[in-house]
Parts: C-alpha cells; structure tokens; sequence
C-alpha cells in the first residue's frame, strides 16, 4: 500500500480541487468518537468487540461499533463523559489481546492515525523510602517511555510504601522493559524490578505485545547460562510468585539495536519460578519444532509407576508450553479454534514437603495465563472431609495447599459422576482408607466455553487409583454400524466351529447366488453366537466396570475384595479382546506387548471425524 501511495504522489496532475471542512459539527462527532485497534493476529469481528466492550466498560448510554477495517473500530458514544472515563482507565483488553485506543481528530484520515503507543501503569519494586520521591519517578518514567502521571497523595506523599507507581505511555512496538540497576554505596548494585498493571498477552521470546510466543517471529536474545530470560509472568502485577534471579544482569542496558539483531538458536521458553525449581528449568525451554509428534514421552514416570503422560489426536492444533515431573501444561487452538486455552496434566506431590513448591509452580501457571484454563489429574490432596473416608479426619493443614489455590484463583470443582473416591489402599473392612484425589478444575472461562463438560470415575482395573474422563461435550449417537468380522472372535476357540457350520449349509442357485447365501448366513450365525456366547465386547466392559463400580463402592469385607479380584481378571479379558478389535480397525501392525493402551488404537482410528484428547497418567501400578 505504502508503495503504491509513493508512485500515485508522483503522477503529475494538472487539476487540483479545493475542497470544504464542517469544522462544527465534525468536531462534534470527534468528542464522541475513539478509533480502537486490536493489536493480535487474531481476527476480532465488531459484533464479538461490541458485546465483550459493552459488558466491560458499562456506559452510562448507548454506545456503537463499526468496522473500519481488520481489528480497527470506531467507537462513538452518547455521551462526553464515557469516552472520557474510558480513555482515562486505559490501558483494555478484548480476549487478552492489547486494545489501543486514541481520538481520531476530524482533520485526518483513518490511514494518518497511529497506533503505535498506549499507556499503562507500572509498579516499581526495590527502592529504598528515601528514593520514593517525585524527581526519581519523572527520572524513571523518562527511561521507560513517556510520563505520564505519578501515583501520590495531595500532601505530596506516596499513595504506596511496597512500590512507587506510575503511569508511562510506553511504544507497544519495542520490547517492554524489565527493570533496571540501582547503584549503592561501595559501588555495589541492586536489581530494580517492574511489573505491569493490565498486562495483555506478551511474548516472552521477544517482550513484545501484541502475540505470544507461539507466533514470534523474532529471534530471543542469547543470555548467559547463569542468567534466565527476564519475560515472563512476573511482569504483570498480579503475579503472586517471586522474582527471577537477574541481579547481576540488566537486559535493558544492552543496545537496543543489538537486542534486535542477535540471531542465536531459537528457543520457546515458558518457566516457572527458576529461583524455586532450578531442576526443571532445562526440561522446560525447548524448541516448538520437538513437540510434532503426536505424543510426549512419560516425565518422571519410573517404569509403569508415577509420572505423566499427554497424547492427542493428529489434527489437534496443541503446543506443550511446559513438561515437569508433576505438570504438562498445553495451550490448545482447536475446538473452539479462535478461543485458545490452557490445559494442565497434573500429578500432585505425595510427601508434604514438596507440597508447596507444587502449589507455587501451579499459580505462577494461573497468573501467566487470563482465558479459560482447565487442569486434571492426581492432585495427592483433599479439600475437605467429604473427599475422603475411613483413617485419620481431614485437619485444616492436610488440605495440601489445595483449598488456598482454589480460593485464590478462582477455580471451580468440575465435579463427577461414579465412585465419589478415586483411590483406595485395597485394605479391609477398618483398614479401609478410601480419598478423592484425582479431580478436575477449571476457571470460570473454560467453564462458560465449555458448558456441558462432564466427569466421570471409571472403575480401576489394575490401579489404586481409578481412571477419570473429562468429556467437553455431550457425547454424539453413532447410529448402528454394517456387520465385520472381528479379529477378536478368533479369541474363542469356538467361533472356528460357528463359521464351519454356517459355511457348510447346503444352497442353490448360481455359483455367485450360494456365494451371497454363505456369507448372509455366516454372518447371522456370527451375530448370534457373539450375542447368545461371546457377547458384545463394549456391552460386556460396561456391565463389568458397573458391577465392579458397585464393589467398589460397597463396604471393603473380605467377601468384596475377593469378587473385586474376579471381576478384574474377566475385565481384563474383555480389554484384550477390545484391544484386538481396535488395533484391526486402526490397521497399524504397531502393538506395544502386555500394554493394554486400548485408547492408543481410539485415537489412531477415525471415527466420524470427532476430535479426541486424552490424558494418561499411571499412578502406582
């Protein structure tokens, strides 16, 4: 466009026309209008802005959004005073994406407008009280960007004795700053750190706004091996984690042009509080193009116990952000595909001890991530006494941690249906000690996205622990399907002497006629033996687990646990056998021996073209 514009400017042309401008009233109009844009490469349509702005800012009248042009709206109201307050409480966001929002004065066109600059408030941590003062923040609002305002009382106090707050209209083009050295006596230093109020989605590859690092294209600054990546969730100012350690090192005091133009390796770096869990910092910074295969080896499991597993679909549009011995986290594109969310595979820390390095790594994943958000798993924690039975009362402290993550985040209870307890130590009638630690929890967005989202306890087969499903939606009726023979039959010695006898039935006519004939009558002989003696294979699976589900739910005596041990050896019968009828339909001569992974063959096998994403995670087996 800009091209084309430099070629027309320098066409000669012999008329020119001078035209007229209603001063008045577009003035008028201008007092009532904002130009917004949408800094993301998403597509946000005027109707989605209209209803998420109308919600968010509340005008005391009607307001109305027109498209201008990709992510750009004009923006006019019925009243001064709203245009005015909005623009006084900037900086907004429409789905965690940046919103700049400017006048549009009535002498210049949409293509003269800049959207370039926006501002926002920032809190400044590290400075003594006696550096609290109106100079240093003019001083450091000048190093960051343009100052704007200063937070302090009228008797020229400061409104904040933890930080000094100011508001600094900052070049949304540039990386955001970090923070910055203060020098002490004896030539000695100290790390000033900065955090963001309303800090929309940012990229911790490059601390640019406007796209996550999913969809950088900048190359990341090369740091030293002792020093980590300044960006992250710390910045923003509701973040309840600590501080990386960057003392000795000041990203901002690089050259600008250098920190642009360094072309290291390239390297998706999502982390977690490296000062807390140095361990885990190489498992988590790891290049996007490791994450194409449609699964991600166990983490920390030890042969079949513990550990964590995340498989999906292919098709699925999902990116791994983070891999511990205790969290998988996901950002899912797919379903819905212009809502993006957060997906956390957990496995909770047995031993108290741990507990609260678990519960910090899982709010710094909540602080670093505004949309809908989902975790599952085991939890090896019980909020309350409804979640466990038999063995020593649940006390305020036993909760793990788990109750203050819930209150603090917001997070609901995705509840279940089945066995109210997912976890049993298999001992008899006293000694039993059932608890409900494998559990699911969303914030209140992914709940509004997903609104018919369920749960469901399994019964166990070869576990302490029972599966758990999370369903996004309701399930979908397949109707009845066209009879095949299935591989699973040849399981029974007897479905040989079935097909030798229907096969054998005398029938006349052409030879293509008696062809037809043996075939329609094999397969009937088939249905009926598979009704009458082998059974429905998934028919059969589901009486068992209920029965085994009422086992288990029944009280632990001697008599219990012996028809529980039964039922799991027929169960495990049946499972071969539907894994058998499994690995047929998905045609791959692939078979992992002695693994029962039945799911593997669901999610190779295309069934109607529904997505699937399941989690497998195997805790004392």
């Amino acid at each position: 466009m800009d091209i084309i514009i430099n070629q027309t400017q320098s066409l000669l042309c012999e008329d020119y026309l001078d035209l007229d401008a209603d001063d008045s009233n577009a003035a008028k109009e201008s007092a009532l209008t904002l130009v917004a844009k949408v800094i993301s490469p998403k597509k946000i349509n005027a109707k989605l802005a209209y209803s998420i702005l109308l919600k968010a800012w509340n005008p005391s009248k009607s307001m109305q959004v027109k498209h201008q042009e990709d992510n750009v709206f004009s923006i006019s109201f019925n009243h001064e005073w709203d245009r005015k307050r909005i623009l006084d409480t900037r900086p907004w966001s429409i789905m965690s994406s940046h919103l700049v929002l400017r006048d549009w004065p009535a002498n210049l066109t949409l293509d003269e407008l800049e959207f370039h600059h926006s501002p926002f408030w920032i809190r400044i941590y590290g400075l003594p009280p006696n550096q609290m003062t109106k100079s240093n923040a003019e001083r450091i609002g000048a190093r960051i960007g343009e100052l704007k305002d200063i937070d302090f009382t009228a008797d020229g106090n400061f409104a904040w004795c933890k930080f000094l707050r100011i508001q600094v209209v900052l070049d949304i083009r540039q990386p955001i700053h970090t923070g910055f050295h203060r020098t002490k006596e004896a030539s000695s230093t100290s790390w000033i750190h900065l955090r963001y109020e309303r800090l929309p989605d940012f990229c911790f590859n490059c601390g640019r706004i406007g796209h996550v690092h999913k969809g950088c294209s900048q190359m990341p600054l090369s740091f030293p091996e002792t020093k980590t990546n300044p960006y992250g969730p710390w910045l923003r100012a509701d973040f309840s984690g600590s501080f990386p350690h960057t003392a000795e090192w000041n990203p901002q005091a690089m050259p600008k042009e250098q920190a642009n133009q360094q072309h290291p390796d390239r390297r998706a770096n999502i982390m977690l509080n490296t000062s807390a869990s140095p361990e885990i910092q190489p498992e988590i910074a790891g290049g996007p193009e490791k994450y194409t295969r449609p699964t991600i080896p166990p983490s920390g499991s030890k042969k079949l116990s513990g550990g964590l597993c995340l498989a999906w679909k292919n098709g699925v549009d999902l990116e791994i952000t983070l891999k511990t011995k205790n969290i998988i986290n996901a950002l899912i594109f797919f379903d819905p595909p212009d809502t993006p969310w957060m997906f956390s595979a957990v496995y909770g820390l047995p031993h108290w001890e741990c507990k609260r390095k678990f519960w910090t790594d899982m709010s710094v994943l909540a602080a670093a991530f505004e949309g809908p958000w989902t975790c599952i798993g085991d939890f090896n924690a019980v909020a309350n006494q409804t979640e466990k039975k038999g063995g020593r009362p649940v006390a305020n402290p036993s909760s793990g941690g788990i109750c203050e993550f819930i209150n603090q985040h917001h997070m609901i209870d995705l509840g279940f249906s089945g066995n109210p307890f997912t976890w049993s130590n298999n001992r008899p009638l006293s000694a039993n000690i059932k608890e409900r630690l494998d559990k699911a929890y969303a914030n209140a967005a992914w709940c509004t996205l997903f609104p018919d989202a369920s749960v469901t306890h399994l019964p166990g087969t070869a576990s302490d622990h029972l599966p758990i499903v999370l369903k996004t939606h309701k399930p979908l009726y397949c109707g009845m399907k066209p009879f095949k023979f299935e591989a699973a039959w040849t399981r029974d010695p007897t479905s040989h002497y079935v097909v030798q006898s229907a096969w054998s039935q005398p029938h006349f006519g052409t030879p293509e006629t008696i062809l037809c004939r043996k075939v329609e009558c094999t397969s009937k002989a088939l249905r009926k033996w598979n009704s009458t003696h082998f059974g429905h294979i998934q028919s059969r699976i589901g009486q068992l687990m209920s029965i085994l589900d009422k086992i288990q739910q029944s009280e632990p005596s001697i008599r219990n646990l012996e028809m529980e041990k039964n039922l799991k050896v027929e169960l495990q019968e049946q499972l071969c056998r539907e894994e058998w009828l499994w690995h047929q339909k998905s045609r791959l001569s692939w078979k992992s021996e002695g693994d029962l992974n039945t799911k593997f063959f669901h999610l190779s096998t295309d069934y109607g073209g529904r997505s699937a994403l399941a989690v497998f995670y195997s805790l004392g087996r």
